[in-house]
């Protein structure tokens, strides 16, 4: 199947249940953005002050290391526990999304107990691999999978910015990024042989590196151009935005018209993000399955009663509403 076959198929099977799609993951995101980083940045306000530590930068990062080991060590200690974190949303979002293909035969909280149970059978080997992984992966899985957890461990924007002022080392952050995509693509069923099949690291290293064997250039151009129609949906949108305030702006009630647009504005944002993740939560999946035509195997059954299908879109209309007034 094409990669426009792809893109196709997948987004009418994201309109068809967009409200079991933009629940999911819309929910977690509001509980990572609303419980998750703002315990991480209380935690890492406190270890600063603890440790009379000012600010971080590449200025002092060096001297944070020798002279407040403490500190240092505590900042680690988030970063790899934000990563874990991720680890989990990364398996909830999975097991619900392929829950939702499925036709939803388990509920909310039996997803979340298979993923519970998914994490604590993982070895500690396999979640040091996962740490690993995820940096090197990060820069490259930033672009597909979007999450606020990311934004916080991501490399930050002064260390980038260090980095390309020298064409050296800009040569050499281009060519990490280059192999942050390479192995991103190799490894697309990595996450999904470990967190579905319980398999161990090593072993799931070797069956995603088997599985897209000959197939690397054929999933680059389906998120080529998954992510360009997502641009194109996107820049679409807002165009029209755009050129309705411009002739709102000539009449009277510019401000109000303004404030409303602006509203649209965050709450398409919201959904694009959710249907993002959601399309290339599907990539995954159909490339760990090794079948593209799942996105055509509509379940027989969708667990889901209309009358519960109208309160789930009603739930996350109200959501949107009130996350984007706050």
């Amino acid at each position: 199947m094409g990669a426009w076959r792809f893109w196709w198929d997948s987004t009418r099977r994201f309109y068809k249940n967009w409200g079991s799609y933009v629940a999911l993951i819309f929910s977690t995101n509001l509980v990572i953005s609303y419980l998750a980083i703002p315990f991480f940045n209380w935690v890492l306000e406190m270890l600063l002050k603890w440790q009379r530590v000012s600010y971080v930068s590449y200025t002092n990062i060096g001297s944070i290391i020798i002279h407040q080991p403490l500190a240092a060590l505590g900042m680690v200690a988030i970063l790899l526990a934000i990563i874990i974190l991720v680890y989990w949303q990364f398996a909830f979002l999975l097991l619900g999304i392929m829950n939702i293909f499925r036709g939803r035969p388990q509920t909310v909280c039996a997803v979340l107990r298979s993923t519970v149970t998914s994490l604590t059978g993982t070895s500690p080997s396999t979640f040091l691999f996962f740490i690993g992984y995820f940096i090197v992966i990060l820069p490259f899985g930033s672009f597909i999978f979007t999450t606020p957890l990311l934004n916080k461990a991501k490399i930050p924007a002064f260390i980038v910015s260090y980095l390309m002022e020298n064409p050296w080392m800009t040569l050499g952050l281009g060519c990490f990024y280059l192999l942050a995509g390479y192995l991103g693509i190799r490894l697309i069923s990595l996450l999904p042989l470990m967190i579905v099949d319980r398999l161990p690291w090593k072993t799931a290293v070797t069956r995603s590196w088997q599985q897209t064997r000959h197939h690397l250039w054929r999933y680059l151009w389906t998120m080529i151009v998954t992510l360009f129609m997502i641009f194109l949906i996107v820049t679409t949108i807002y165009t029209l935005i755009y050129v309705a305030q411009l002739q709102f702006d000539k009449t009277s009630f510019a401000m109000a018209a303004a404030t409303v647009n602006l509203f649209i504005m965050e709450a398409i944002t919201e959904i694009i993000i959710c249907y993002t993740t959601a399309i290339f939560m599907m990539l995954i999946i159909v490339c760990y399955r090794q079948d593209f035509t799942l996105l055509r195997q509509q379940p027989q059954y969708f667990n889901e009663a209309p009358r519960l299908r109208k309160l789930t879109r009603a739930s996350v209309a109200i959501g949107l509403l009130l996350a984007t007034s706050l």
